[in-house]
């Protein structure tokens, strides 16, 4: 199992689960709109961007494309992500 925050809530997640996997099971809501669970992500679309921050680094990423990793912190409605799903 792999250790992660999803808005300050410590979530298990398994190994080969995408952030947006993670944070579903979780019960977090992060808007999609091109993520379909059949079909391969690919993040064209953007509208689930998170921010993640990962040993002192932050960025912001694609939930749906972005794999689980021990340690990462995610969240998925600060300011700049908000203003950014707004421009998408």
């Amino acid at each position: 199992m792999i250790n992660l925050t999803i808005d300050g809530r410590k979530v298990k997640a398994e190994e080969g689960w995408t952030v947006l996997d993670a944070a579903k099971v979780a019960g977090v809501h992060i808007p999609t709109l091109c993520y379909h669970e059949s079909l391969p992500s690919y993040g064209a679309c953007r509208f689930c961007i998170v921010e993640v921050t990962h040993q002192g680094q932050t960025t912001m990423s694609s939930s749906c494309t972005l794999p689980v990793a021990e340690g990462i912190e995610v969240s998925t409605a600060t300011k700049q992500v908000l203003e950014v799903r707004r421009t998408l």
